[in-house]
C-alpha cells in the first residue's frame, strides 16, 4: 500500500505530465526543478519512473561511461529525465542540457527535465524553471488546482473551510518568504484521506473547532484568525519553555495548567476560546486605583492630579511640607483594587534611577510604605510608579517634592502647581 507521502509525489508527477502534454512541448525544450535535498529528488524520480509509458534512455559520452536514465513520450518528443545522484553530479547535467539543445544522434527529438538538489546557475540558463510564475509547480498554480479539488470534494464542511483558509495563508506567505510546493503536502494528504484527523489539526496551525461552520463571512474569518493566534501563542510558550507569567498574559492561572499539558494540541477550540474570554472579562473588571496618601509626625501635604481624564488622575503631583527638616519622612500610599487582584506586588513598583537613594519601600497587601531621605534646607525630589501587571491603567505615577517650609507660604499656588 502506498504511503500518503508517496501519493503526494504521484500528485506532483501528474501535474507535471499534464502540463507537458497540455503545452505540447517540443524537441529541444529544457526544464529544471530544484528541490531541497536528494531525498526529495529520489522520491520524485521514483514517482516518474513508475509511469507505464517510460522507456530506458542510454547515452555514452565518447570519453566516459554509459549514462543510463529513462524518458517519457510527450507528443512528438521523448522527455529525458535527468537528475542528481551519488553517480551523477550537477556539472554532467549541464552537458546533457547542451546536447538536447543540439538535437543530434540519440538526442534527436528529445526534450529534458533536470531535477537537482542544489542550485546550479549553469543549468538554469537556457532552461525553464518549473516553479516560476505560470509553471505547474508555482504556488499559485498548485493553489488553483487544490482549491478546485477541495471545493468539489466530499470532505466535511468544517474541514473544507480549514483547508481553504490554510491555502489562502500559504499564498499570503509568498509576499515575505520563499515557499515551495511541499507547503501544500498536508492539504493534499487530507484530501486523499477524506477528512482531517482529530490529532492533525495542529498541522494547520489551529485547534479543532466543530462549531466553525456555524459562522459565516467576516465572523468565520475572525474566529479562524483568533484560533490561529491562540494556537500560535500556546505553541511558542511550549517551544521556548516560557513560564506561567507568559500564559497569564492571555489566560487565567487556573486554566494555564491544562494548556501546559502534553496533550494541549488536542483541546477543542471552544474550550480555549472560553478560557481566553474568561481572561478578558476578568481583565475588564480588574482595577488598581490609588486612593490616599498619609504622613506620620503630623506633616502636611498637597496631592493634586495631573488632569481630569483617567490618565490624568493616575499622575499625582505631591508636595510634602517639612518645616522642621526631618531627615526621614514616612508616607503610606493606599490603593483600592477589584477583579482578581489579591495584593500589590514589589515587582511592579519602579523607582526612576536618579531617585533610588532618596527612598525605600515596603509593599504590603493594599498599601505601600515609603521612607524618603531628605537633605537639610533643600528640596528633595522623588519619582516612582506602581503599575500592576506592568499595565499603565492599573496603578499610578508619583512625582513628589519635599520642601522645608510651611504650606502657607505657597498657598497661592495650591490649585495650579505641578512637580516636574
Amino acid at each position: 500500500m502506498l504511503s500518503m507521502s508517496n501519493q503526494f509525489y504521484d500528485y506532483i508527477t501528474s501535474l507535471l505530465i499534464e502540463f507537458f502534454r497540455t503545452n505540447n512541448i517540443k524537441p529541444g525544450d529544457r526544464f529544471y526543478l530544484q528541490l531541497d535535498n536528494q531525498f526529495d529528488v529520489n522520491n520524485l524520480i521514483s514517482a516518474l519512473e513508475k509511469l507505464e509509458v517510460t522507456s530506458t534512455f542510454k547515452y555514452k559520452h565518447e570519453q566516459g561511461e554509459e549514462y543510463l536514465t529513462f524518458s517519457i513520450p510527450i507528443g512528438n518528443t521523448q522527455l529525458v529525465v535527468a537528475f542528481t545522484s551519488d553517480f551523477v553530479k550537477p556539472d554532467f547535467l549541464v552537458t546533457l542540457r547542451n546536447l538536447v539543445g543540439e538535437q543530434k544522434d540519440v538526442w534527436n527529438n528529445t526534450s529534458l527535465i533536470s531535477i537537482v538538489s542544489e542550485q546550479l546557475d549553469s543549468i538554469q540558463g537556457g532552461s525553464s524553471d518549473l516553479q516560476k510564475e505560470g509553471m505547474p509547480l508555482h504556488p499559485n498554480s498548485i493553489f488553483a488546482n487544490l482549491k478546485t479539488d477541495i471545493e468539489t470534494s466530499k470532505i466535511p464542511k468544517v474541514d473544507k473551510i480549514v483547508l481553504i483558509d490554510n491555502l489562502e495563508n500559504i499564498r499570503k506567505d509568498q509576499s515575505f518568504q520563499h515557499i515551495t510546493f511541499f507547503e501544500f503536502e498536508d492539504i493534499f494528504i487530507t484530501l486523499q484521506k477524506g477528512a482531517i484527523d482529530d490529532q492533525e489539526y495542529h498541522k494547520f496551525g489551529i485547534f479543532k473547532d466543530p462549531d466553525l461552520d456555524k459562522f459565516t463571512g467576516k465572523d468565520q474569518i475572525k474566529r479562524l484568525t483568533e484560533n490561529r493566534e491562540l494556537f500560535d501563542f500556546i505553541k511558542r510558550v511550549h517551544d521556548f519553555g516560557l513560564g506561567d507569567d507568559v500564559y497569564e498574559t492571555k489566560f487565567l492561572p487556573e486554566h494555564s495548567k491544562e494548556l501546559k499539558s502534553e496533550e494541549w494540541k488536542e483541546i477543542l477550540f471552544q474550550k480555549v476560546h472560553k478560557f481566553h474570554e474568561d481572561y478578558k472579562r476578568t481583565k475588564k473588571t480588574k482595577k488598581v486605583d490609588f486612593d490616599t496618601i498619609k504622613l506620620t509626625d503630623k506633616l502636611k501635604c498637597w496631592d493634586k492630579q495631573q488632569g481630569e481624564s483617567a490618565a490624568g488622575r493616575r499622575k499625582r503631583n505631591i508636595i510634602i511640607f517639612n518645616p522642621e527638616n526631618k531627615e526621614e519622612i514616612e508616607l503610606q500610599l493606599s490603593f483600592n483594587f477589584s477583579g482578581n487582584v489579591k495584593s500589590l506586588s514589589t515587582e511592579f513598583l519602579k523607582i526612576k534611577d536618579p531617585f533610588i537613594k532618596q527612598i525605600s519601600f515596603d509593599v504590603k497587601t493594599k498599601n505601600i510604605i515609603g521612607n524618603i531621605h531628605t537633605e537639610k534646607n533643600k528640596v528633595t525630589f522623588v519619582k516612582f510608579s506602581y503599575k500592576h501587571d506592568d499595565k499603565v491603567a492599573l496603578g499610578a505615577e508619583f512625582n513628589i517634592a519635599v520642601i522645608p517650609i510651611e504650606p502657607l507660604i505657597l498657598d497661592h499656588f495650591k490649585s495650579k502647581y505641578s512637580v516636574e
